[in-house]
């Protein structure tokens, strides 16, 4: 059996205007596909920004920090793949 508790995703770190969304914000599975999407992009000044991401459940807390490099606000998706949170 895998990892089977539920776990809820949130971001810190980032500056206020970005806008990031989980979707889904919780999973049951380790092996469900979570996508995050950050927004707003045009109203953050370019520069290196910090971005926590954090999978909480009821057994462990994983903390995963990024760097966000803003150098255009405007540009197309973005995907960035974890094969394994836990």
């Amino acid at each position: 059996g895998g990892f089977s508790e539920e776990v809820t995703f949130s971001a810190s770190g980032f500056p206020p205007a970005l806008g990031i969304a989980f979707a889904p914000d919780t999973v049951t599975t380790s092996t469900n596909p979570v996508n995050l999407s950050i927004t707003n992009t045009d109203l953050v000044t370019p520069g290196i920004y910090p971005l926590i991401v954090t999978a909480n459940s009821t057994s462990q807390n994983v903390q995963v920090a990024l760097q966000l490099q803003i150098l255009d606000g405007n540009f197309g998706v973005v995907t960035l793949w974890m094969a394994h949170w836990m």
